[in-house]
């Protein structure tokens, strides 16, 4: 009986060092990698705790063709075509994987991004997609045009570069009787949280002289960097110089810190003979870290006791604003709101139409919270009539104030 328990006792021992060397063989012969192979394929092996070596994490080199330059209209579109290729052995297109477009104007701005998959077994590797520009609103020039594979499981990165021209659809270098021109769009910056007004001009080429065009329809446009369209507006142009007021209000579109694309378009009169016509800027909004002596970690803020004033013709007028935050206690289950001292709040004086009359940025007191600044009527001309007052907070980005604004009207009599 001792003899038959000695006997199983032996031959377990002798199995588990067989299995032992098995093991120890087979994985030194997983963290092998073939020389020959090494033209295509590279590998990261690392230990883990337990010492056994991972060889999982291979690379495979890929490459994008078929990337040509574009030429299209203005109000034109094009489909754009690539193919994305993997090396096993020879290079081969690869199936069901995204590749990336972007294009970029000439002082490198993004104004346009989008993905399209691979297609599957009948054309494996190739990609297409359609730019159009009946959409994005591009202005005549040249641009980079950029497909991108970004590394992902087994793959690893690639590029392709071109050049996509548009052409204009308006006519510019010799102008004619009824031509058109949009005038006054700029580049701006704007804090976040406050407004931008976007001041333009329509004007018609009649006997060598531009003239304004009045009341006429004007088109604005804001795209974000992927050429998503965001807002848009229209107006008509005043009766007097031609001239029209789209104000961007940040908060209400919700707009983060980056740069947009604006577009104003006027699009022509067949019965007055005139032309259509566009233009295009660049809005930046940027974040507001405004002065401050306090770190309120708050988030919501309110504008409170911003009322309506009434003054007479050619007299001074004093108003006034209190800057507050929301807080929460959770210790005493207490909800309210307490003055926030020394922030920065802006004064606007608007008239109907959306001019601006009047800034002065003020700060509030230490004590009641409020700020105060003093309408001159007779220094600013004012007319009797109603304008429209508007206090902006844009927000601390550093301590977590959110922006707020408040509108009130100011009657001069």
């Amino acid at each position: 009986m001792n003899n038959k328990k000695l006997f199983k006792k032996t031959i377990f021992i002798l199995c588990f060092i067989f299995l032992s060397i098995l093991t120890i063989n087979c994985v030194s012969a997983a963290a092998d990698v073939n020389s020959s192979d090494e033209n295509y394929l590279s590998t990261t092996t690392q230990s883990n705790a337990e010492g056994v070596i991972d060889a999982s994490n291979y690379l495979i080199d890929t490459r994008i063709t078929g990337l040509q330059d574009y030429t299209i209209d203005q109000k034109g579109k094009t489909q754009i075509k690539v193919n994305i290729e993997g090396y096993y052995e020879h290079w081969g297109g690869i199936a069901y994987r995204y590749v990336d477009f972007y294009l970029y104007d000439a002082d490198g701005v993004q104004v346009w991004k989008d993905k399209s998959i691979s297609s599957g077994i009948f054309n494996p590797g190739h990609v297409s997609i359609t730019m159009n520009n009946q959409k994005l609103n591009l202005s005549p020039g040249t641009y980079l045009l950029m497909a991108k594979f970004e590394a992902r499981s087994d793959y690893g990165p690639s590029e392709a570069c071109a050049n996509l021209t548009i052409t204009s659809s308006y006519n510019t270098n010799n102008p004619k009787n009824g031509d058109t021109r949009i005038n006054g769009l700029l580049d701006q910056t704007v804090v976040q949280g406050n407004y931008a007004d976007i001041i333009v001009s329509l004007e018609s080429l009649k006997n060598n002289n531009w003239n304004v065009l009045t009341l006429k329809h004007l088109y604005f446009s804001l795209y974000d960097d992927q050429g998503k369209l965001i807002w848009k507006d229209k107006l008509r142009t005043d009766n007097t110089n031609g001239t029209g007021i789209f104000t961007i209000y940040t908060s209400k579109l919700n707009l983060k810190n980056g740069i947009y694309r604006m577009v104003v378009e006027y699009d022509g009169s067949k019965k007055y003979n005139l032309s259509s016509s566009q233009a295009s800027a660049y809005l930046t909004v940027i974040l507001n870290i405004s002065n401050s002596f306090f770190d309120d970690l708050a988030s919501a803020t309110r504008i409170h006791d911003f009322n309506d004033y009434s003054v007479v013709n050619g007299k001074k007028i004093t108003v006034k604003a209190k800057l507050v935050r929301e807080y929460f206690s959770w210790d005493r289950i207490e909800y309210g709101y307490e003055g926030l001292p020394w922030r920065y709040l802006n004064f606007d004086l608007h008239d109907l139409s959306g001019n601006l009359l009047w800034h002065s940025s003020e700060l509030t007191n230490l004590f009641t919270y409020y700020a105060s600044a003093t309408i001159d009527t007779k220094k600013l001309n004012l007319s009797p009539g109603t304008y429209l007052l508007r206090v902006t907070y844009g927000g601390n980005y550093d301590d977590l104030l959110k922006p707020c604004e408040d509108t009130s009207f100011l009657y001069v009599t």
